[in-house]
């Protein structure tokens, strides 16, 4: 039988390989869509920019910068999940872990006898 580590990641990996198929089969569609439209439609007049236009990231500027936030949010998030179990880990031991560290601190007061 599976331990629930192991069905977790399977699970993880299923759903992860979902959305990288939909995704691919979105920007297959996209792609088809902008060549036919680019087609179809006539040349767009000229706008006038806005004054304050060029210090407006493009597209590309404002995605890298918020996946690069997001992931030093995550990063900050793990960091601070780890560190609150290390913080309650003297209550959250199961009676086999607390009888294991007794046994150990044992060992090691009596060597120091």
């Amino acid at each position: 039988m599976p331990s629930i580590n192991e069905i977790t990641d399977a699970t993880q990996t299923q759903v992860i390989k979902g959305i990288e198929d939909s995704q691919k089969a979105i920007l297959e569609a996209v792609t088809t869509w902008a060549k036919s439209v680019e087609q179809a439609v006539p040349a767009m007049p000229a706008i006038p920019a806005l004054p304050f236009a060029e210090n407006l990231p493009n597209p590309q500027e404002l995605v890298e910068s918020s996946f690069a936030f997001a992931g030093k949010l995550l990063a900050v998030q793990h960091e601070f999940a780890r560190n609150l179990f290390a913080a309650m880990a003297p209550v959250l031991t199961t009676p086999q872990a607390a009888d294991k560290a007794a046994k150990a601190s044992r060992v090691k007061e009596t060597a120091a006898a």
